[in-house]
């Protein structure tokens, strides 16, 4: 958990860093940005750097919710007796 902690802070930066108003590449913002024609993979042409941080939410809880679920199964499993 404590690596997906991590990950966490790293997609909140990601998150801060795409539309802080002081950052601009090409005289656009970081979000507003799409993705290269040449070089995305056909799942992200759509949304660019949207599309890649919403990509990365998914991961990540995809990744949390995993755990959850493998902790659950051994809580059942392995009973704490107190």
């Amino acid at each position: 958990m404590r690596s997906i902690g991590l990950a966490q802070r790293a997609l909140d930066k990601m998150i801060t860093r795409a539309t802080d108003p002081r950052k601009k590449t090409f005289g656009k913002q970081l979000y507003q940005h799409g993705p290269s024609s040449r070089f995305a993979p056909t799942l992200t042409r759509a949304g660019g750097v949207v599309a890649e941080i919403a990509k990365s939410r998914m991961e990540l809880d995809q990744a949390r919710l995993l755990v959850i679920t493998a902790a659950n199964q051994v809580r059942r499993v392995f009973p704490l007796h107190v």
